[in-house]
């Protein structure tokens, strides 16, 4: 579930950010959560202030290995 998210806010133009390095303890209180809960990431949402250029896609025969 938590990629869907990312992807949905990719679809509204909407930029993302996934994180996992933060004080858990600091974070628990801030959001008010159960002490029993333990935050694993967050998820920052934000208008991106430019679109990147989609990366060059490799032709099929660059990406595919046969194993004999």
């Amino acid at each position: 579930m938590r990629f869907g998210m990312l992807l949905a806010a990719h679809a509204l133009g909407l930029g993302t950010i996934w994180f996992t390095l933060f004080e858990k303890e600091d974070i628990k209180k801030i959001l008010e959560l159960n002490p029993a809960k333990d935050p694993i990431a967050l998820i920052c949402f934000g208008m991106p202030s430019t679109i990147p250029a989609l990366p060059p896609r490799k032709d099929a025969k660059e990406r595919t290995c046969y194993l004999r």
